[in-house]
């Protein structure tokens, strides 16, 4: 009975520490081309291919974007690997939930660099970022 309690405590443990999503918060209106975002990645994982609002339904993986203050005008942030861009996450005029362009897949390994980038001009208005990504192994 106690090696059922050890193999189940064991396979929480190792799902807990693959760290399915990767979250972070920017208080305030990020300045221009600001880096609101560095993520150093520990192991293998992928950021998958995502369009419109961030749902790739065939991995069943999700990316959100949002804020608590609406941009005035469209605002895109640039998602970037070790410094090149990988895609783009857009807010819309008026939007709260931004919008996401990423071409292909983007493959990390150990020692890589996520990287937020501030667009090169700052809103007027958007402000107090949440971002969610559901990464895949």
């Amino acid at each position: 009975m106690l090696a059922r309690y050890l193999v189940a405590a064991v396979d929480y443990l190792t799902k807990l520490n693959s760290a399915d999503y990767i979250e972070f918060g920017f208080s305030g209106k990020p300045a221009v081309s600001q880096n609101i975002f560095n993520y150093v990645c520990l192991d293998a994982w992928c950021f998958p291919a995502l369009t419109g609002a961030g749902l790739d339904t065939s991995n069943n993986q999700a990316c959100l974007f949002k804020s608590l203050v609406a941009a005035t005008a469209s605002t895109t942030f640039t998602l970037k690997k070790n410094g090149a861009s990988i895609g783009t996450a857009n807010f819309a005029a008026a939007a709260t939930t931004a919008t996401f362009t990423v071409a292909a897949d983007a493959n990390f390994v150990s020692g890589d660099i996520l990287t937020v980038t501030a667009p090169g001009s700052q809103d007027t208005t958007l402000a107090d970022l949440s971002f969610s990504l559901g990464r895949r192994s």
